[in-house]
């Protein structure tokens, strides 16, 4: 988008550090917020809650790196992998627990 009005050097750069600054600080800002306790989490438990936390962190990651990429290919591959993965994690949380 930018480089139709003016090319800007190290634009994968700048953008790739820009995801990884906003990713940083909510990644921390969210864990600020729930270590303050959050009626939600007493409310509807932290389990579920902290599924959808981490669920909507992994889509607005998924979204800052299609803004970031130039191969929606990558970008779908990535989801795919992400998705894969929180799968994964959940699933071995729940069998845990179980256990």
């Amino acid at each position: 988008g930018a480089r139709l009005v003016v090319d800007i050097p190290y634009e994968g750069y700048l953008l790739y550090g820009i995801v990884g600054f906003s990713w940083a600080f909510h990644i921390l800002w969210t864990q600020d917020m729930l270590s303050r306790g959050q009626s939600d989490l007493e409310e509807c438990g932290s389990f579920m809650s902290l599924g959808i936390i981490s669920f909507f962190n992994m889509l607005l990651i998924a979204i800052m790196v299609c803004l970031a990429t130039t191969s929606w290919l990558d970008l779908f591959s990535f989801t795919i992998n992400t998705a894969n993965e929180l799968w994964r994690f959940i699933s071995d949380s729940l069998t845990d627990m179980i256990s």
